[in-house]
């Protein structure tokens, strides 16, 4: 009979532990779970640690929508549009645009170019679905470092420039805009290509680009 009540206490005492377990990790959501009225414009974030706040800043400066939902990997942006030219008429036109992911989330990823006789290093790592850590190194010595964060604009066409054939690639822009402002650009496909403009001197206030960056 002990045995049996002993037994029957670690069931409740477990199960007890798992429901206050499920009631933490859905507080949790709700707690970074955001719905708002911004200027009569509905913005919806499921979970606003993904996210930077910088970005979402930005995204509020815009005028373009009326409602906007980032959701994921996702941003859907719900825009009143004319969507005949015969007509006057204002329609709400939807489209979903699907955040960067080439660089796998929190792994270093390397990558390196040569101006003259310096080598330079980068080394980039992103932390959620908008900021990427950077590194960059010249001759192993670490010059610049920060957190730079994708554009919001990023759904309204990506960045190009000529790679190291003279080819034209596509990169989309994240800037870290702490101080003089830097610039890191990442290919659009498998992120084998990266740039970078940054500003060596401050006392000058000259900004500089260097070479296309070739992943390691």
């Amino acid at each position: 009979m002990k045995k049996l009540l002993f037994a029957l206490s670690i069931l409740v005492v477990t199960s007890c532990m798992n429901q206050n377990s499920k009631n933490s990790s859905s507080q949790n959501a709700r707690s970074h779970y955001l719905d708002t009225l911004i200027s009569g414009k509905r913005l919806i974030i499921k979970d606003t640690t993904q996210y930077s706040s910088f970005f979402v800043h930005e995204l509020k400066e815009m005028s373009c929508y009326e409602s906007l939902k980032l959701i994921d990997d996702s941003l859907i942006v719900c825009s009143i549009a004319n969507t005949r030219p015969d007509s006057i008429v204002l329609k709400p036109f939807t489209s979903r645009n699907v955040f960067p992911t080439n660089l796998e989330l929190s792994k270093e990823i390397r990558f390196s170019t040569k101006l003259q006789e310096k080598n330079f290093n980068l080394i980039l790592k992103r932390t959620n679905f908008t900021n990427i850590g950077y590194q960059l190194k010249q001759n192993g010595k670490t010059i610049k470092s920060g957190t730079a964060i994708l554009q919001a604009s990023f759904f309204f066409g990506a960045e190009n420039m000529p790679d190291e054939n003279g080819e034209q690639i596509f990169l989309n822009q994240y800037i870290d805009k702490k101080g003089f402002h830097s610039y890191i650009l990442v290919d659009i496909t498998k992120a084998e290509r990266a740039a970078v403009t940054y500003c060596p001197d401050g006392k000058t206030e000259k900004y500089e680009t260097l070479p296309i960056f070739i992943r390691e």
